[in-house]
């Protein structure tokens, strides 16, 4: 039997279902940004493929509490 594929392009489930590798999702490092103000350091982690899930900046109304 001759195979027409290359099986290490494949990822193979504990049912044997055979799935592309491309179909998978991607593992990528997740972060949150906290205290974020003008978002420079959330655009240098999505650039550096970092998946940013939030961004959070507060601002208190007495600035000296």
């Amino acid at each position: 039997m001759s195979i027409l594929f290359n099986q290490d392009d494949f990822y193979r489930d504990s049912s044997g279902l055979m799935i592309p590798k491309t179909c998978l999702p991607e593992k990528r490092l997740i972060a949150m940004d906290f205290f974020s103000g003008i978002g420079g350091f959330s655009l240098g982690l999505i650039q550096s493929g970092i998946n940013v899930i939030a961004a959070v900046e507060m601002r208190l109304k007495n600035p000296l509490l």
